[in-house]
């Protein structure tokens, strides 16, 4: 009688815990792995930025250089291909150019390196200038890319290449890869018509629901409100226009009402603009990006669901069927099995959402894993 072995495959630092577990020592895997990170960064012109990277100061640290303790993975509108490498200027339509990465980047990975020592964080950009969020990044209300707007579709595709890049990376082999946050600059293509305007406080939340049904529920979300120093609109004091101030209050309305959501407030003059009146200059970008990371740094820790047993890998005879199982820690935990490779989601079981799944009868080798979701975010296993 032929059999064959159902395993549960998801890296070798899974394999081997499974071998581990299967000799009857327990590790847990949040213990196991030290963190990465990833922060995605998303939004119009503002996002992509146009302050000149020669605007960087040099001392103490070289921001002109390359930061090589911190891996970025970012497309521009220059090139269909994107880019792995770590962090710099230069990740913008505008060459040379810079957005909020960089003192974001370098804020963040100096808190980390001081309060959370054997994690390190990571970024995956993507950013369009003139980019509205009713039109280009529209949330089609689902997980799947079906409905989305044509940038918001070309963002996730972006931050699957990402993923895949820091999972490939052997500098980060044994680290857990989370995405823990994600950092949204835009609104001003919105303000410039009654409808798009009128409709941003619904669009944006929408547009967090989305982000959270496909990356994690109740992932941290921070965003920057237009900016009084933007006064090509002119400024949202009262005098512009009906559409920018009507940004500006639908942008006031989701930070207050959507619980994660994080404002930045970029009225201060140090938030300060080039000569277009609309971008942020090398100072303002500064000033941008360290205020996320004083925002992100704030933000109450988000704990993930952990997986305290994994699958176990069965041998079976053929035509049998076997049951696989996982146990997780975590609030409102809900379960979800798919056929392939861990983080593979292109073939769900239908119906398998308990902690336990039972595989029809079998007649070859086949791979399963679970994705586990809470009300932090979810894991897979």
């Amino acid at each position: 009688m032929s059999s064959f072995v159902v395993p549960h495959l998801c890296g070798a630092f899974i394999h081997i815990l499974l071998l581990v577990l299967l000799l009857g020592c327990f590790v847990p895997l949040a213990q196991a792995n030290p963190e990465v990170l990833i922060y995605l960064i998303a939004g119009q012109s503002n996002a992509d930025g146009r302050a000149p990277g020669t605007g960087l100061p040099t001392t103490p640290v070289n921001l002109q250089n390359p930061q090589t303790d911190v891996p970025f993975f970012y497309r521009t509108t220059r090139s269909a291909t994107p880019v792995y490498e770590t962090l710099r200027p230069g990740a913008s339509g505008t060459i040379g150019a810079f957005g909020p990465e960089i003192t974001l980047g370098r804020s963040l990975a100096d808190w980390v390196a001081a309060n959370q020592p054997a994690n390190k964080v990571a970024f995956i950009k993507y950013a369009v200038g003139g980019t509205s969020l009713s039109t280009d990044w529209k949330a089609g209300g689902t997980a799947a890319k079906t409905g989305d707007g044509v940038h918001y579709q070309t963002f996730q595709t972006v931050v699957t290449a990402g993923l895949a890049a820091l999972d490939a990376d052997p500098s980060l082999s044994g680290s857990t890869k989370r995405i823990a946050g994600i950092i949204w600059v835009q609104g001003e293509k919105d303000s410039l018509t009654a409808l798009e305007s009128q409709a941003y406080q619904a669009n944006l939340t929408a547009f967090i629901a989305d982000i959270r049904m496909t990356y994690g529920t109740n992932l941290p979300f921070f965003f920057s409100k237009l900016s009084d120093n933007q006064t090509a609109y002119p400024n949202g004091t009262g005098e512009g226009p009906a559409g920018f101030i009507a940004v500006c209050a639908a942008q006031a309305a989701v930070a207050a009402s959507v619980a994660g959501a994080v404002q930045i407030d970029s009225d201060p003059a140090g938030f300060s603009v080039g000569t277009d009146n609309i971008h942020y200059d090398a100072a303002g970008q500064q000033a941008l990006g360290n205020a996320f990371a004083a925002a992100v740094i704030a933000a109450p820790v988000i704990e993930l669901p952990e997986i305290t047993s994994q699958p176990a890998s069965a041998e079976i005879s053929a035509g049998q069927t076997t049951t696989l199982q996982v146990t997780a820690t975590g609030l409102n935990l809900s379960y979800q099995w798919y056929v392939g490779s861990s983080g593979n989601t292109t073939v769900p079981l239908g119906g398998a959402t308990a902690s336990s799944y039972t595989t029809s009868a079998l007649s070859s080798t086949t791979k399963y894993w679970v994705k586990v979701s809470g009300d932090s975010g979810y894991v897979n296993s």
